[in-house]
């Protein structure tokens, strides 16, 4: 290392790589230096490798060879060739694609309505009086999603089986296993505020109430610092992250009310009130944390490639449509100029399906950066 001229590899990232290159090329140590094409040498790896090859030399032994050569061998034509290209792909190790799938997208809502529809009847109470039945509600939805989610997370897991591994075996340097815990405490709370609170032991849920809102906060935010762990994602590196995901739950919780304001008979008009302004408010400033992340500039070249696909590549329909304008704008416009039920109970049903998309957008798009 002494006498020679060496390289690593993403060294920005602080993790002390112990592979050196002599004369390392940035086109050969950057995978984003060059354009993913379809065909390139040995690229029929991306259809079938190992105990897949079969089908990747099926869909070979389909292709018309013979005939297209048979047609440029008749074809008399001298090719120029330039003297200077661009660096293209040659040769490359086999995608391996999407590792964190719907489970984690949809684990990510779901743990955002447990944190949410707890948090804001709770909160709230300590400013303004708060019927119990809201809080009930608030609770039993939290503890249901709650389950979902620990579903969820073990349908993730490679080896479902071994999940209480992460328990009984927790590596503490993990977010995961940390995670795991949050979740499993969070649960255990929300037990204990639901038979006090239907056994009327209300002495005792003043309590146990500051701590389930900062167990909800922490499984709200958790999966940020998780990914934060991937050092690779520099998409997730972002410390806007955390904002969003307390943010989502926010407006997961207020959501739950907005549809559960349609079947509660006698609902006081100024708690919905209160609830349509909070949520307006959120909507708000959503948008402008979105605004904020997604037009500033990014400090590497892969996060800027990952925000050029959510505005303008393959998932702008989704965002665009999906996330802002069903998410976002309309049900903002719907709680700014229409004044009943219907379009209150709408509205929330629109921000879940616009978080849906914010969920699914925001885990896959960053996977899709090459690595290596």
């Amino acid at each position: 290392l002494a006498r020679e001229t060496v390289s690593v590899r993403k060294p920005e990232k602080g993790t002390n790589p112990k592979l050196f290159y002599i004369d390392g090329d940035r086109v050969e140590l950057n995978p984003s230096a060059t354009e993913v094409e379809s065909d390139y040498m040995w690229s029929s790896q991306e259809s079938g490798v190992g105990k897949y090859a079969k089908f990747a030399e099926q869909r070979i032994s389909e292709s018309p060879v013979k005939e297209e050569l048979a047609k440029q061998k008749q074809q008399n034509f001298v090719q120029i060739e330039p003297r200077t290209k661009k660096a293209r792909r040659v040769y490359d190790a086999p995608s391996k694609g999407i590792l964190w799938g719907w489970e984690v997208s949809a684990y990510i809502l779901t743990k955002a309505i447990a944190a949410g529809a707890f948090l804001i009847p709770i909160i709230a109470g300590y400013q303004m009086f708060v019927p119990d039945i809201f809080k009930q509600i608030g609770a039993v939805v939290a503890f249901i999603f709650l389950a979902i989610t620990g579903v969820l997370l073990i349908m993730d897991l490679g080896r479902p089986d071994r999940f209480l591994y992460v328990i009984l075996r927790p590596q503490w340097r993990s977010w995961l296993s940390r995670g795991a815990y949050i979740i499993t405490i969070y649960g255990g709370l929300l037990t204990a505020w639901l038979g006090a609170s239907f056994l009327g032991y209300n002495d005792v849920l003043k309590y146990i109430e500051p701590l389930a809102i900062i167990f909800a906060l922490l499984s709200a935010v958790y999966t940020a610092f998780l990914f934060a762990q991937a050092k690779g994602r520099d998409f997730w590196q972002s410390p806007m992250l955390g904002v969003h995901m307390i943010l989502h739950s926010l407006m997961s919780g207020l959501a739950v009310f907005l549809i559960a304001s349609l079947f509660l008979d006698n609902i006081n008009i100024g708690l919905i009130w209160i609830l349509t302004a909070a949520t307006i408010a959120a909507i708000v400033f959503h948008l402008v944390t979105l605004a904020i992340e997604l037009t500033t500039t990014h400090s590497t070249e892969d996060a800027h490639k990952v925000v050029e696909m959510i505005i303008k590549g393959q998932f702008s329909s989704a965002f665009w449509f999906g996330m802002i304008i069903v998410g976002n704008f309309i049900p903002l416009v719907l709680l700014v100029t229409v004044d009943n039920y219907f379009a209150v109970g709408a509205s929330g049903i629109m921000i879940f399906i616009g978080l849906g998309f914010a969920q699914h957008i925001w885990v896959k798009a960053p996977q899709l950066i090459p690595l290596s």
